[in-house]
């Protein structure tokens, strides 16, 4: 009831705009109608065809309130060009939600793109030279690490070497 309230108080207020001093008035009337459009949008999702059993007399007043709003949107544009290019019709209001879960949509999609790209193609080939050029101490460690680890095969090798196998062949 706090959404119908509020849209009512901007009502009230564009409602009682005396349309004598053009950039005053058209400063009114794109704040209160403008005021209107988030509330207007949280109410119509409460009313959706899915929620009109559940909260029938909120809906009705809500559909009050749209043909009132109708009205003085009717006799706005009747008085012409200055006044009604700011007036924003409740049809008209922008839904900023649609575009908040189009972003966020795509972004959560990118995500796991991005991680199948830099695994699985080139791009991870470049990727890596990259952060290894930004970071040259880090690669000279790896690089240390693998001679390391190449002079200890060395020294497996000759350890095995020295020993005999006594392995009977059989062949087919």
């Amino acid at each position: 009831m706090n959404i119908l309230y509020r849209l009512y108080v901007n009502y009230v207020k564009l409602n009682s705009i005396g349309y004598q001093n053009a950039e005053e008035d058209t400063r009114q009337l794109l704040t209160h109608s403008t005021a209107c459009c988030p509330d207007y949008i949280k109410a119509s999702y409460i009313c959706n065809d899915d929620n009109k059993e559940r909260n029938p007399k909120f809906c009705e007043k809500l559909e009050t309130f749209k043909l009132k709003y109708g009205v003085l949107y009717r006799s706005v544009v009747a008085k012409g060009p200055p006044f009604s290019e700011n007036f924003i019709e409740l049809s008209k209001c922008p839904n900023t939600k649609i575009i908040t879960t189009a972003v966020t949509g795509s972004i959560i999609g990118l995500i796991p793109l991005f991680g199948v790209l830099y695994k699985f193609t080139p791009m991870g080939q470049v990727l890596k030279s990259k952060i290894g050029i930004l970071n040259k101490d880090i690669s000279k460690n790896d690089e240390e690490m693998a001679n390391i680890s190449l002079m200890e095969q060395e020294n497996d090798q000759l350890r095995f070497q020295k020993g005999t196998y006594n392995i009977k062949y059989q062949s087919l």
